[in-house]
């Protein structure tokens, strides 16, 4: 088993399930301030010519958030992975510490099991070129829990 946390579409359980072909449990959670992570309206997608969101981590130097990044956590099977790194093609894939998430629900998250996060390598603001859609919004605005 590995951890997914999500922002944006992959929030929307019919999104997930149009590129996984399956319901995966899904919870709502959040990276703590430590993480240093912030997500934003920062991802130009070529293919779609729009903007996405997009997670990034601060520099050292950068004051911490003052709340928990909001995002989702995935419980997903090794084999799910390249499928979402398909279709999340220009973001990169992290590990990150399972210390760093604050799940809503209070149950322990499993030891063993990688955390990742799509993150961006560059910051790209939306431009009349790269809008964000309405589509897109409606998509990212919809956090929906699922159970295997």
């Amino acid at each position: 088993m590995v951890l997914l946390f999500v922002y944006g579409s992959l929030m929307n359980a019919s999104s997930r399930y149009e590129t996984l072909g399956r319901v995966v449990k899904a919870r709502c959670a959040g990276l703590k301030p430590i993480a240093r992570y912030s997500i934003g309206w920062w991802f130009r997608s070529l293919p779609h010519g729009m903007t996405c969101l997009g997670a990034r981590q601060l520099p050292t130097d950068a004051p911490p958030a003052s709340a928990p990044c909001p995002g989702m956590l995935l419980w997903l099977r090794p084999g799910d992975l390249p499928s979402l790194d398909v279709r999340e093609a220009g973001y990169q894939r992290v590990c990150i510490p399972t210390e760093w998430v604050v799940p809503d629900n209070p149950a322990p998250l499993p030891a063993e099991a990688p955390l990742y996060v799509y993150t961006i390598r560059h910051l790209q603001p939306p431009t009349p070129l790269f809008p964000i859609t309405p589509r897109y919004l409606r998509l990212c605005s919809q956090r929906e829990e699922t159970n295997e």
